[in-house]
């Protein structure tokens, strides 16, 4: 087991480092100005390089040494492919939501006449993806699209948060996998208002196994839940910031501090000292909240 463990963890580390450092690096570039784009976060992308790079250094080796050597990366490859074209009952995630057809659902497929009594339902959920790669590849290229706009400007920690979700999009996993999910509770450092929303979600996915007797209806339920959980997460963060969602949320008053051209075309306007002091002592008297 030690083994096997490490060797699906060097294999995350592997590709799951460049992939962050990367999208960090892009994200970064495109976000701000050229001659600023070298020495943004610099720190940030070489430390998520190089924690990757000890992972893989370490996770290896021990690999190596405490099962079959090489011959058990073949084994994990084998196993790996057989899994991807071997759907489950207690499967979830992007892949999940696209095969879904109530026709062919475990309770009008599963016969336990049969030798293989879920045999027909993986063949029809087979079917079915190959069917509809082209609207799976869709969904998960609007997935990425929005990912990618809510990380343009935002902290490095923040995006480890959020890049887990697209976990769900690339692959199809068991149920259990999910509780990667529990990453997103530290984004409430940052947003308060998802609390409730993360303690809704955690109750619904309790109640949803519960409601249903079929375990396929279960996980496909259960994929829709946090497939429109992550949606919400990363439409909270992908929005621009605007006066008009500055009043919405109670802010009174925005210091824009040099009175350029352009804010004054965005209707800033110069007021005295004294004036401003007043606003702003009227200002702090109010909550506001950042939702």
């Amino acid at each position: 087991m030690l083994g096997e463990g490490a060797r699906l963890l060097a294999v995350v580390a592997g590709l799951f480092g460049p992939f962050l450092a990367g999208g960090i690096a892009v994200a970064r570039i495109l976000a701000s100005a050229p001659e600023a784009a070298g020495r943004l976060y610099a720190a940030d992308l070489a430390g998520a390089a190089l924690g990757a790079a000890i992972a893989v250094g370490t996770l290896m080796p021990l690999s190596l040494i405490t099962s079959s050597g090489i011959n058990g990366y073949k084994a994990f490859i084998f196993n790996t492919r057989k899994h991807k074209e071997t759907p489950l009952t207690n499967h979830m995630g992007l892949r999940t939501v696209v095969t879904y057809s109530p026709s062919e659902a475990g309770r009008s497929l599963q016969d336990s006449r049969d030798e293989d009594p879920w045999g027909k339902w993986k063949r029809a959920k087979v079917a079915t993806f190959n069917r509809r790669f082209p609207l799976y590849l869709l969904f998960a290229a609007g997935f990425a699209a929005l990912l990618f706009a809510s990380l343009r400007k935002t902290e490095p920690w923040v995006a480890c948060a959020m890049g887990s979700m697209m976990i769900a999009v690339g692959v199809e996993l068991t149920c259990y996998y999910y509780s990667m999910y529990i990453v997103a509770a530290v984004l409430v450092e940052q947003r308060k208002e998802l609390a409730p929303v993360i303690l809704a979600v955690s109750g619904a996915s309790q109640i949803l196994l519960l409601n249903y007797y079929w375990v396929d209806d279960k996980y496909t339920a259960q994929s829709w839940l946090f497939f429109a959980f992550s949606l919400l997460i990363l439409y909270s963060y992908s929005r621009p910031f605007s006066m008009e969602r500055l009043k919405a949320c109670d802010f009174e008053l925005c210091d824009g501090q040099v009175p350029t051209p352009h804010l004054m075309s965005l209707g800033a306007e110069e007021v005295p000292r004294a004036e401003f002091l007043r606003r702003l002592r009227r200002a702090l008297q109010r909550p506001a909240r950042l939702s």
